[in-house]
């Protein structure tokens, strides 16, 4: 599975999923400690760069222009959350960035808008793209959605997703994801 193939993880940063987190209190945090989300997002990263797949950590970052049009960017905003530079804008400690990986900074929900994502998966060959981090109806949903228009089989880690309302991951892995993209749990992508 892992030729031709990509890992996006985004969301996986201290100040939504550590408890000093200073948007902890989404319930984001909570949701993925109660599905294990963390230890499958380890998993699927280390199995992804033991097979010399591409890793991409989309981090989304505020530098303090993000828009004012949608309450998302205003709640960050207002909360002086994921600035740039900051430990809150970090990865947790144990899905940190190594070389090989790519580093992709968004302002957006979707990890294409305003990026060279599909301009570097391109390059690389990639053809299927795996989806897993936070929030899955937002964006693990809008980066299916981008991606599978962009022509590439879609692939979402299951139970390497999590949301801050668990009735919208419900939602999203029940109804729209399916049409969009292949739903897998990890320890099913392990096996490929």
């Amino acid at each position: 599975m892992t030729r031709h193939t990509a890992l996006l993880i985004q969301g996986h940063q201290n100040d939504l999923l550590h408890e000093s987190g200073k948007l902890w209190s989404s319930g984001l945090g909570q949701h993925l400690r109660d599905r294990n989300v963390i230890t499958h997002l380890e998993q699927l990263v280390a199995h992804m760069r033991e097979n010399d797949a591409l890793v991409v950590h989309g981090l989304f970052i505020n530098d303090g222009r993000l828009p004012a049009n949608a309450p998302l960017f205003q709640g960050i905003s207002r909360a002086g959350g994921v600035l740039k530079d900051s430990w809150g804008a970090r990865c947790l400690d144990t899905l940190e960035p190594v070389a090989d990986d790519v580093v992709l900074h968004k302002s957006r929900e979707s990890a294409f808008v305003g990026t060279i994502l599909d301009l570097t998966l391109r390059r690389q060959g990639v053809r299927r793209l795996v989806l897993a981090g936070a929030t899955t109806s937002m964006g693990v949903e809008t980066a299916a959605r981008a991606a599978a228009d962009l022509g590439y089989d879609v692939v979402v880690a299951v139970d390497a997703c999590a949301d801050p309302v668990p009735d919208a991951h419900d939602a999203s892995v029940t109804y729209t994801l399916p049409v969009l993209a292949e739903i897998a749990t990890t320890s099913a992508l392990l096996t490929r």
